[in-house]
């Protein structure tokens, strides 16, 4: 070829780089010139995330309306119960994650730009996702404000991250790309070699034309390695999502519904077996009826603060015939898991029962169960989620009278109407209808108190009509009705089920909502004046005793002359303990003590602890008897027995899921960091000091800010989750 040629077809080449050039600048002016394009992935996802922000924005509005709906006319300010708070955080934290994914996954290298604005719109979401929460999680208790503060105060520390981030990613942005600064390389040179090597044209030519070919491999090599690592990235985070939602999905519904129970099928079958019981001498024939009355969420204070309640226990009809004690409900403070303690005197973490949706039918011992071994008549009116879990221990016929609170049209706020509905039900159970069959065993359970509490609130600061009080008044009515109708054969056991915080709601751990009363009556019986004496488990100082409500199950089959439900927990509760035949109390001492003796005995055996039963203690025996102070020091040997094996497995199993957690932290970390540094561009050894960096003063640098970043990160992390932890 000759030199003329060479010239030629270097000057066309040249024109064409320089066109080439010129052409992709023009192109990057007038792309930065125009408006965003409405068919863009960019625009797509800013338009998907303002959609769902609006969408949680009209949602939260909504749900925060009900309460003033519910209300009216009443300057109350409620906010929404705690299934809306848990919509509002699911939906907080999908725009998160949306922003996240968009940011970290569909934003082209080339297009990095695009990564400030994207930040902005996640802090921007943030921050009007935490003013949402605030309304949202702020209910119901004061516990739950703590927590949810707590929450807020982090979210804060979220968005200075994602300004420091905002701020670098700015700064990154102002940068040129890899693929500019390759391109004006190859110029540069080819200008360079033009005009020092003119008399070789071919020998430039040909080296320019290697480095152009070079810079393509290089350039798709850049392009495969920035996909493998986009690749990477999304499934480890789509596969940390999948586990973090399931998760999530898990613990939630532990929190409103149920767990696995303590005990499997199999040691509850052989624990309620009826032949182990030949040893019990059934006294029902000449034991009292009982009436067990649940006023739902009414708090111990309101015997004292109502005037009404407290003038009708002082009354002539109550004032020398009952007496009214302090009894502590258990955690969760929820209706359904203290209703079946109640019922069965087992708490809620051996029942497995923790909220009160979808609660399958318990099949501990119960009251209701025992009572239906020997054919005792019972039944029970009230909500028809108390049936739902002793569905199968009733009677085909009469034993079921539960009715909807909404009974009467009178809406979500008021069960006033059911309730006077179910009073009559429990006033046609006590009269002459069924005096052919009476009922043994009756449970009245009345709901508007808790409605009251939960629409409402309890002090007047927050319930400016006082219908709190207001239910109050009306439950009490009710009772003065049922007391007037019980005959002197009938002991009548009213209790409640948790309390409400002032502004309304249960489910913390607050004192009050565990404060709740339980009164014992028994027309003619002189029962303030003349309770039971003798050896017991709280002694005789009324004033200061405090009870279980696990205790409200034996003490109530001890009342029937049956056996106590064989998992509880509780003891007798002494002052009705005079209601009870003096032949037939040794009886049922003993009985108190054979079914702890095995419950421990199964507890031990489930949780496989090397922890063996006493030596001292004797097995259950058909004929063997002891005095009632020995069966007492007994059981009060067994459950403390108990308690200690519990709060050892507790502490134990803690201390394993912590340790368990950090080892799958670290491993996690680990992975992201060896993914990261085989798919990514990033330099993970570059955080750490080495000779190479330190000779290297631009690269020492890039160190330094790599390593402080990476303790910046670290240390927000960590303090992240010792904050949640503790």
């Amino acid at each position: 070829m000759s030199t003329s040629s060479l010239q030629n077809l270097r000057s066309d080449s040249t024109s064409t780089f320089e066109l080439h050039k010129n052409g992709r600048d023009r192109t990057n002016t007038s792309r930065a010139s125009t408006k965003i394009d409405v068919r863009s992935p960019d625009f797509v996802i800013r338009l998907l995330l303002i959609s769902i922000l609006f969408v949680d924005l009209i949602l939260t509005i909504a749900l925060v309306s009900l309460g003033d709906i519910v209300q009216q006319d009443t300057s109350f300010e409620q906010a929404e119960d705690v299934g809306s708070a848990w919509i509002q955080m699911l939906s907080n934290l999908g725009i998160t994650l949306l922003g996240v994914v968009s940011l970290g996954l569909f934003i082209p290298y080339s297009r990095r730009r695009q990564i400030v604005p994207i930040l902005q719109t996640v802090a921007v979401l943030r921050v009007i996702s935490i003013i949402l929460s605030f309304p949202s999680l702020s209910y119901p208790t004061s516990s739950r404000l703590s927590i949810a503060l707590t929450c807020v105060i982090l979210n804060f520390v979220e968005l200075i991250v994602i300004s420091v981030l905002l701020l670098r990613a700015s700064r990154l942005s102002r940068l040129a790309s890899p693929k500019k600064v390759a391109r004006h390389s190859v110029y540069t040179q080819i200008s360079q070699n033009s005009s020092d090597h003119a008399s070789d044209l071919s020998k430039v030519f040909v080296e320019e034309l290697d480095n152009w070919m070079l810079l393509r491999q290089t350039r798709k090599f850049l392009r495969k390695k920035y996909r493998s690592g986009r690749n990477a990235w999304a499934l480890l985070a789509f596969m940390i999502l999948g586990i973090g939602i399931a998760t999530f999905v898990a613990e939630f519904k532990k929190v409103v519904t149920t767990q696995s129970p303590l005990y499997v099928a199999g040691a509850l079958e052989s624990m309620n077996d009826p032949s182990l019981l030949n040893y019990f001498d059934y006294g029902n024939e000449t034991s009292p009826k009982v009436l067990l009355v649940v006023i739902d969420g009414l708090r111990y204070d309101f015997t004292s603060k109502s005037a009404e309640l407290n003038s009708f226990l002082s009354s002539e009809v109550m004032l020398n015939d009952s007496v009214v004690l302090h009894m502590r409900a258990q955690l969760p403070s929820m209706s359904v898991p203290n209703w079946i303690s109640i019922l069965t005197g087992a708490p809620p973490e051996s029942t497995g029962v923790l909220g009160n949706l979808l609660v399958p039918e318990t099949q501990f011992d119960s009251i209701f169960k025992q009572a239906g071994l020997v054919d005792l008549n019972r039944g029970l009116t009230g909500s028809p989620w108390f049936s739902a879990i002793i569905k199968s221990t009733l009677p085909f016929l009469g034993g079921d009278a539960t009715l909807p609170t909404s009974l009467g049209g009178a809406g979500d706020d008021s069960s006033n109407n059911a309730d006077n509905v179910r009073c009559n039900i429990t006033l046609d159970a006590l009269g002459p209808r069924f005096a052919y069959n009476p009922y043994k065993l009756f449970l009245a359970h009345f709901s508007d108190v808790d409605i009251q509490g939960h629409c409402c609130g309890v002090d007047t600061k927050w319930n400016k009509k006082d219908t709190y009080s207001g239910a109050v008044y009306n439950k009490t009515l009710i009772l003065e009705k049922i007391m007037s109708t019980v005959d002197s054969e009938t002991v009548v056991v009213i209790v409640s089920d948790h309390g409400h915080v002032n502004r309304g709601g249960h489910g913390g751990v607050d004192d009050i909502l565990r404060s709740v009363p339980v009164i014992f009556y028994k027309k003619d019986s002189n029962l303030a004046n003349n309770y039971y004496q003798g050896p017991g488990f709280y002694g005789t100082e009324i004033d200061d005793m405090v009870v279980q409500n696990l205790d409200v199950a034996p003490t109530v089959c001890a009342l029937l002359g049956i056996p106590v439900p064989r998992q509880s927990e509780g003891r007798f509760i002494d002052p009705v303990l005079r209601f009870i035949p003096s032949d037939l109390l040794n009886n049922h001492f003993k009985d108190l003590y054979y079914q702890k003796y095995r419950l421990v005995s199964n507890f031990l055996d489930t949780l496989k602890s090397s922890t063996k039963m006493p030596d001292n203690l004797p097995a259950p025996s058909l004929n063997e008897s002891y005095p009632i102070e020995d069966y007492i020091g007994f059981v009060n040997q067994l459950l403390d027995l108990h308690t200690s094996v519990r709060d050892k497995t507790i502490s134990s199993n803690t201390a394993r899921n912590i340790t368990t957690s950090i080892v799958l932290a670290i491993a996690l970390v680990v992975a992201s960091l060896f993914l990261m540094n085989g798919v990514t561009f990033c330099d993970v050894a570059s955080i750490l000091p080495h000779k190479e960096m330190l000779d290297c003063p631009s690269e020492s640098h890039l160190a330094f800010s790599n390593r402080k970043a990476f303790i910046i990160s670290f240390v927000s992390v960590a303090l992240y989750y010792l904050i949640c932890i503790g």
